[in-house]
């Protein structure tokens, strides 16, 4: 929200000007405003997506991902989704766990930005395996759904 010092010991007019000045900066941000209105939303749909991996549940995930998605891991490879689908549905991958915390959500018009921390745990041919990841999701809108078009994963020091 953007705050105004309007002094008052400038006159009438000048008072006048300036209470203009802040109802018009008012409605400029009125759009950025509304957007915000989905970040519960687009936390909800993060954890179905995260659920949907652990669950094995492609059909969800398609839903959830564009055709062209792309994935970028912190090695700088790049996973199709066609690849990830193939990959969680390996009898070797079983997820255990796949939530995330710190989540922040900056909404753009029909482009939102999700941030946070992913905590893994999982087995991988059989060896356990457990991760702590920064990531960073992209979702566009399209009328009244939000999909994921690309996201990026790189693990935390440790």
């Amino acid at each position: 929200m953007f705050h105004f010092l309007c002094i008052p010991a400038i006159g009438p007019g000048a008072r006048h000007a300036c209470a203009a000045a802040c109802i018009i900066a008012g409605l400029i941000a009125l759009p950025a405003a509304a957007g915000t209105d989905d970040g519960p939303r687009l936390r909800n749909l993060e954890r179905e997506l995260n659920h949907a991996y652990v669950q094995r549940d492609t059909q969800r995930i398609n839903e959830l991902l564009v055709d062209d998605w792309l994935l970028v891991t912190g090695s700088g490879k790049v996973q199709t989704k066609a690849e990830v689908l193939a990959e969680i549905t390996s009898p070797a991958l079983e997820f255990l766990d796949n939530e995330t915390r710190d989540v922040m959500v900056r909404i753009w018009g029909d482009t939102a930005v999700v941030t946070g921390t992913l905590h893994q745990r999982y087995r991988l041919a059989g060896k356990p395996q457990d991760v702590t990841l920064r990531y960073t999701d992209t979702w566009t809108r399209t009328g009244d759904s939000w999909r994921q078009v690309s996201g990026h994963a790189s693990p935390l020091p440790e």
